[in-house]
């Protein structure tokens, strides 16, 4: 009996330790007040900003902020017209209006596709500005309660993801969910390489052209050819996409073996390694009856199978995919190293 008295008696005294120390954190809290934002983006008014940072500021749990319509009261009965009080002054005599401790304040510009987020901290009682930010973001206009969000913290010191902030301020970001305004993304660049074949092709391939051979010096081909890409799917740290790749085979030959590639891929926005698959078609001349290579055939459509693993690389808008991969084959398998660039065509708008 006595044990689970002072069991009970010890949950008691947690519960109120609890509630004590809840209670006097939001005692220390300070108040705190936002009106209007000063916005320079088409299509945001300040009323909408001025929303958005009080409702970034109330999940940050930083200050006790006004009530809104506590606010817009005091502020409707004092007649006070608060459509241009943007400045450190202005915002100290209505923060002594509505008896906060603090006033936060700031703007939002567009200039050159770049959000300018410039944000003041007052202190209402010295009318002191205590600390200011301003920061250079991409021109995300769909994601501006992130940047909000991310803007607060670092203005009231608050530990912030890095990674996150890279996304909303990084040109050299890979393309993901956050930094790519549009539902699609289309990358499209030249793409070069080598393909070395193995096996009975590659014997082939070297024979003399009486024995259905091409004469080549070495078993394999140069391609050139252009990528053709389209994502559909780009969420967290994860894109799907479709690659259609035409190329032309064997010109280092003296050949002209034109093929076609459709891949399906899956691509890392934090590293940019990617793994793709799908059929790849070309015209070459083969042998009727065993499907192998043979000068002496006609040329006609043939279908093969590619695995591809690779990486893109950075460099300022510029990507650079760099491919290995791996085509199957009962007659000899082939593989082989490919490389090219593109631009992101990052749908940003522009006001």
């Amino acid at each position: 009996m006595k044990t689970n008295l002072h069991n009970i008696i010890r949950k008691v005294t947690a519960v109120l330790t609890i509630t004590a120390s809840t209670f006097a954190h939001a005692q220390t809290k300070q108040s705190a007040a936002v009106l209007n934002i000063d916005s320079r983006i088409a299509q945001v008014s300040p009323l909408e900003l001025g929303n958005m940072v009080r409702l970034e500021l109330q999940q940050l749990n930083h200050f006790n902020l006004i009530d809104k319509y506590d606010a817009e009261y005091i502020i409707n009965k004092q007649k006070i017209v608060i459509d241009k009080c943007y400045g450190r002054l202005c915002l100290v005599e209505m923060g002594k209006s509505l008896g906060v401790d603090k006033m936060i304040g700031g703007s939002y510009e567009m200039i050159e596709n770049k959000i300018i987020v410039s944000l003041s901290l007052i202190d209402v009682k010295s009318g002191v500005t205590e600390k200011t930010f301003t920061k250079e973001y991409l021109g995300l206009n769909k994601e501006l309660r992130l940047i909000t969000r991310q803007s607060l913290k670092q203005l009231l010191g608050i530990p912030i993801d890095e990674k996150e902030l890279t996304t909303t301020t990084s040109e050299n970001e890979f393309p993901n969910k956050i930094n790519v305004q549009e539902d699609y993304l289309k990358l499209g660049g030249p793409r070069f390489g080598m393909m070395i074949l193995t096996g009975p092709s590659a014997n082939k391939f070297q024979q003399i052209r009486a024995n259905g051979g091409y004469e080549a010096p070495y078993p394999g081909m140069w391609q050139f050819g252009y990528q053709f890409e389209k994502q559909y799917l780009n969420t967290g740290d994860i894109q799907v996409l479709f690659e259609f790749i035409p190329m032309i085979n064997g010109l280092d030959q003296g050949l002209f073996q034109p093929s076609f590639t459709v891949l399906h891929g899956i691509r890392s926005n934090k590293n940019g390694l990617e793994f793709a698959f799908g059929p790849t078609m070309r015209i070459s001349k083969l042998d009727s009856k065993t499907r192998m290579l043979d000068s002496r055939g006609m040329p006609s459509w043939n279908s093969d199978f590619v695995l591809a693993v690779g990486r893109s690389f950075r460099s300022g808008k510029m990507n650079i995919p760099v491919n290995v991969f791996f085509v199957p084959n009962r007659n000899g398998h082939r593989f082989g190293l490919s490389f090219g660039f593109n631009i992101s065509n990052r749908n940003q708008k522009k006001n």
